[in-house]
C-alpha cells in the first residue's frame, strides 16, 4: 500500500511538471509568433506559468538581476529550476 501511495505521487508530479513544461513551451511559442493578446490560450498558459514565474521575478526584482535584459530571465529561470525539479523527481 505504502509503495503504491509513493508509486502514484511520484507519477502524479510527474505529469504536473511536464504539463507546465508544455505550457512554458506553448507560452514562448504564442509569444514568438505573435500571436493576438486577445487569445484565450495565450491568457490561459499565461496565468498557469505565471505562478511559478512571480515568485522567481521577485526575487530577480529584489536583487536587481537582469533589469536591462532583453531576455526574460526569471522565465528561464523558472523554466530552468522545473526541468531540474523533474530529473530529480
Amino acid at each position: 500500500m505504502h509503495t503504491n501511495l509513493l508509486y502514484l505521487l511520484e507519477h502524479l508530479s510527474n505529469g504536473i511538471l511536464t504539463v507546465l513544461m508544455m505550457l512554458f513551451l506553448l507560452r514562448v511559442l504564442m509569444q514568438l509568433f505573435v500571436v493576438p493578446e486577445e487569445s484565450r490560450l495565450l491568457a490561459f498558459s499565461i496565468a498557469v506559468t505565471e505562478i511559478v514565474v512571480a515568485p522567481v521575478r521577485a526575487i530577480f526584482d529584489r536583487f536587481g538581476i537582469g533589469e536591462d535584459s532583453m531576455i526574460d530571465l526569471p522565465f528561464l529561470a523558472a523554466l530552468f529550476f522545473l526541468v531540474l525539479l523533474s530529473v530529480f523527481l
